[in-house]
């Protein structure tokens, strides 16, 4: 064992020894010549994922053999998940009646079936991807073999590629066209994206400046394919078919996960309290106790998304007779309608959380409470979503956030 201590606050810890220094224990960071520990880690910063769509590759390749490129790596991927999961429960035990608890998960090695089975996959995305696939083994796995209540998880294509941290780098074009760009291995050979800009990207465009400089530190990246409409014309918009139905029109996104520096300037030093409670005649009402007019966020047009969505969906189950109960342009437009509504709220919720939280900033809060107890106004409308995005936009912005309600449990709907 080897006594490490950390850089900034000196706690010691023991560590094991390895072949070029010290393993570092689960949470301990290394940056540059420092040692840091969690606590000081998670002081200095905050874990962020930025979505941003692929502009087109950059130099000789173009889009269609980006495209042939990304479908063999999203099959690779999705073959290797599948053959995973499966031999990880292959090697796990199977329960009697004689077992009073569940015993330890096993710990099968796969990296040389996973090479044998994908071999064109790169040998750091294939870690990556074997990681991910055991975390989502062991999160289910008491459901599955001791409760019997969920089966095996499985993984359907495209599978997002993963790209750990050494396998990618982020650039700019030139100091003076600052366009983004991405150097990453792919299937064997390396490439570059090119990734989209302008002003509705200007907060990820900010993140990927400071990966640039070095503030940040970038942890993986992912690309997979997200559907679009069909109105969609931008360059690299693509369709693939599903056995002679009707083609669905798709985009190439890149998921930057990095490690943000907290704003210096976000601690507060004030001790004012917001509170936020939901009512039955908007969306919620954001109060300082001595302020005598709130902030409201009405949010009319989600309840309009919400009714038109509704509606759509009653005249489509109307409209599904016996007769026509497999016809694949219902089923189609029922999946149109859930995915454009649940995109939208999925928006309206990041908006919402950001706007409160600014207020708050703004208004030199040091602590957000929650109650959405009252959901009268939008019975339908996804308030636990609500209530962990505001949590981690105060984590980000170092502010206190608790809820009053008791309702909604801060877990993703």
């Amino acid at each position: 064992m080897i006594a490490i201590s950390c850089s900034r606050c000196g706690q010691g810890k023991d560590a094991k020894a390895g072949k070029q220094g010290a393993k570092l224990p689960r949470g301990w960071k290394r940056r540059e010549d420092e040692i840091i520990c969690p606590a000081c880690w998670s002081k200095a910063f905050v874990l962020r994922a930025l979505t941003m769509p692929v502009a087109g590759p950059h130099g000789d390749l173009d889009w269609p053999g980006l495209r042939e490129s990304l479908s063999g790596a999203w099959r690779d991927a999705t073959s290797l998940a599948n053959w995973a999961i499966t031999e990880l429960a292959k090697a796990d035990v199977i329960r009697r009646p004689d077992m009073d608890k569940m015993p330890p998960a096993p710990q099968p090695y796969l990296y040389p079936g996973a090479r044998v089975r994908c071999p064109q996959m790169d040998p750091q995305s294939v870690v990556s991807l074997l990681h991910a696939v055991e975390g989502k083994y062991r999160a289910t796995r008491y459901d599955v073999l001791w409760r019997g209540a969920a089966s095996l998880p499985n993984f359907r294509y495209p599978m997002p590629y993963p790209v750990n941290a050494q396998g990618w780098t982020p650039f700019w074009l030139s100091e003076k066209e600052r366009v983004p760009l991405i150097s990453l291995r792919l299937r064997g050979q390396r490439i570059v994206l090119r990734l989209r800009g302008g002003h509705e990207f200007r907060r990820q465009l900010a993140a990927f400046s400071k990966m640039v400089d070095g503030t940040a530190v970038p942890v993986e990246m992912a690309l997979y394919r997200r559907n679009v409409s069909s109105g969609a014309h931008r360059p690299g918009i693509g369709d693939h078919g599903n056995g002679g139905e009707q083609r669905a029109m798709t985009r190439v996104m890149a998921k930057l996960v990095v490690w943000l520096p907290r704003d210096a300037q976000s601690a507060r030093e004030s001790d004012s309290v917001l509170l936020v409670s939901s009512s039955d005649s908007a969306l919620f009402h954001a109060t300082i106790p001595g302020d005598e007019k709130p902030w409201v966020l009405h949010a009319d047009h989600v309840r309009r998304w919400i009714a038109t969505g509704r509606t759509r969906t009653s005249r489509l189950h109307d409209d599904r007779k016996a007769e026509r109960r497999r016809d694949p342009q219902i089923r189609d437009a029922f999946a149109q309608v859930s995915r454009k509504l649940r995109n939208r709220l999925d928006t309206f919720t990041h908006q919402a959380s950001a706007s409160l939280v600014a207020y708050a900033r703004r208004r030199r809060c040091a602590q957000i409470v929650w109650n959405d107890s009252v959901r009268t106004y939008l019975p339908e409308f996804p308030w636990a979503q609500l209530a962990e995005r505001i949590r981690y936009k105060c984590d980000e912005a170092e502010m206190e956030f608790s809820l009053a309600s008791g309702e909604a449990d801060g877990k993703p709907a």
